[in-house]
């Protein structure tokens, strides 16, 4: 009969009050949690063990034995399906060589009208360039010619005006040249007034020197004179 929760639980009360707590957890410690009968013995674990390991040889061998087979029969395929590739393979490059050869062949077809077209409107293109060019060179020819007479007529005045200014400039500088000479000639004048002027005035001076020299002198010989007197006096 299997054991429940609560016939646990009511043995356990019934040992803790014979043995005490301690001892009854001791001992509910060693009972299993279920019947003894779910419990597995040492020689048991072992006996599943070997049992188990016999199981697992003989499933590598059965499986060694399959991939042995299996890749025999992949290599098979694969060296099947390698020659059908290689057979689609030859046929797909004859076939792109010959496409090639035709697209190749309608490429320099094309290119060679092309280029025949493209010469053509190269030579219309030229022979109208020529013309608009002969055109514009008969234009910028007049052009020129009339740009040419109105820089002369320009040119003509401009050097008219010119020498009028240049005689205006030569005239006004004919007559700063006068103003000058003048202004050199009572500049002369004047510093010869001046120089007659320092000569005299240093005449003066020397004249005035001279005689005040000789009232000294005489001042001086007086002075000598009463001085001797007195003395002779005394």
């Amino acid at each position: 009969m299997a054991t429940d929760e609560a016939a646990r639980h009511g043995l356990y009360n019934r040992l803790t009050e014979v043995l005490g707590e301690d001892h009854s957890d001791t001992l509910m410690q060693h009972l299993p949690p279920t019947g003894w009968g779910d419990v597995a013995r040492t020689r048991d674990v072992e006996a599943a063990r070997l049992a188990t390991t016999r199981d697992l040889d003989l499933f590598r061998a059965e499986l060694h034995a399959d991939m042995a087979g299996l890749s025999s029969d992949v290599r098979g395929e694969m060296g099947g399906l390698a020659a059908d590739l290689r057979g689609e393979m030859g046929q797909l490059r004859d076939d792109l060589r010959g496409e090639m050869g035709e697209l190749a062949a309608d490429v320099r077809g094309g290119m060679g009208e092309l280029a025949a077209d493209l010469r053509d409107e190269m030579g219309q293109l030229r022979d109208g360039l020529r013309d608009e060019m002969g055109q514009l060179a008969v234009g910028l020819r007049g052009e020129m010619g009339s740009l040419r007479d109105v820089l002369r007529g320009e040119m003509t005045e401009l050097r008219d005006e010119f020498r009028g200014d240049v005689g205006e400039l030569r005239a006004g500088f004919d007559g700063l040249r006068r103003e000058m000479t003048g202004f050199r000639d009572e500049f002369r004048g004047d510093v010869g007034e001046l120089r007659a002027g320092f000569d005299g005035l240093r005449v003066d001076i020397a004249d005035q020197l001279r005689a005040q020299t000789f009232a000294m002198f005489a001042a001086m010989v007086t002075i000598s004179g009463v001085t001797a007197a007195a003395a002779a006096l005394l």
